[in-house]
């Protein structure tokens, strides 16, 4: 049976760390998921002024779920891990 020392590398233990990533994932799908949607309604509204809000939004929320990767992931820029950013 594996139990959590196995999982402990040096003072960093490796679920504390993943799960911290998955949770900065979750949040971060949850983001492009509401840009997702407000892209998919941006498609179905026929004003100009609705659709270019609904458009902005959805860049809005890229950026956060962006800018929320690179706070919680510092280490991956360290690496040169950068991601191109939405356009």
């Amino acid at each position: 049976m594996l139990g959590p020392k196995l999982a402990t590398v040096g003072e960093c233990s490796a679920p504390v760390v993943f799960s911290k990533l998955v949770r900065v994932m979750g949040i971060s799908m949850e983001l492009r998921d509401d840009a997702v949607e407000c892209l998919r309604l941006a498609s179905q509204v026929k004003a100009r002024r609705h659709k270019a809000l609904l458009m902005d939004l959805a860049r809005a929320w890229i950026c956060i779920a962006e800018h929320v990767e690179q706070m919680r992931a510092p280490h991956s820029q360290s690496r040169g891990q950068t991601r191109k950013p939405y356009r």
